[in-house]
């Protein structure tokens, strides 16, 4: 673990020459700490060469965070690093659910101008079966449920979705469950991944 004595020096060093050699060897020697907060606070789906472009940014922030607060640096270390680890995950979701909503208007338009029956869920050969059935499923859904699902899984609350909806929170909440309820189902996923519960 990364202690005080190891990076205060440096820190002091950077905020005295501003050198990029300096700002990479404290990347170099919280780098390990830094994967360890990865870990602990569950964002292992962050792979280790974006870990690293985190983490270079992670420790820029939490040196001007130092100057602007006057905590020590290792105080400030961790939050500014778990704060761009969440925005690594919500652009990652939200990058997802544009891709399946993106998919589903294309089916849909298709469908439309070219009328044929659904497609067989044992029919699907995408290369990530599970998503290419979660699209399908989440299509078969009405315009109101799809709505629901897809600011929910941006990262909208209920009340934010309602106000978007014309609906009460308690309203989104029940459309989302009773909806993701049935697609859980029928799919039979262990990991529903996306959908995972509140």
């Amino acid at each position: 673990m990364v202690r005080p004595e190891d990076v205060d020096p440096i820190v002091a060093q950077i905020l005295r020459a501003g050198s990029q050699h300096l700002l990479d060897e404290l990347v170099a020697k919280c780098l390990p700490y830094l994967r360890y907060i990865r870990n602990r606070w569950g964002f292992r789906a962050i792979p280790e060469a974006e870990t690293g472009a985190l983490a270079l940014d992670g420790v820029h922030d939490a040196v001007m965070k130092h100057v602007e607060s006057g905590r020590g640096f290792l105080d400030c270390l961790p939050n500014a690093f778990r704060k761009l680890c969440r925005q690594w995950m919500r652009a990652r979701r939200i990058a997802l659910v544009d891709e399946i909503c993106l998919i589903i208007d294309d089916q849909r338009a298709e469908l439309k101008t070219r009328p044929q029956p659904q497609p067989d869920v044992a029919d699907c050969a995408a290369v990530d079966e599970q998503v290419q059935l979660v699209v399908i499923e989440v299509g078969r859904q009405d315009r109101q449920c799809q709505m629901v699902i897809g600011h929910w899984s941006r990262g909208s609350s209920y009340k934010e979705i309602g106000q978007r909806l014309d609906l009460n929170p308690e309203q989104c909440k029940s459309i989302r469950n009773h909806n993701v309820a049935q697609i859980r189902e029928r799919l039979r996923l262990r990991k529903p991944g996306l959908f995972a519960a509140d």
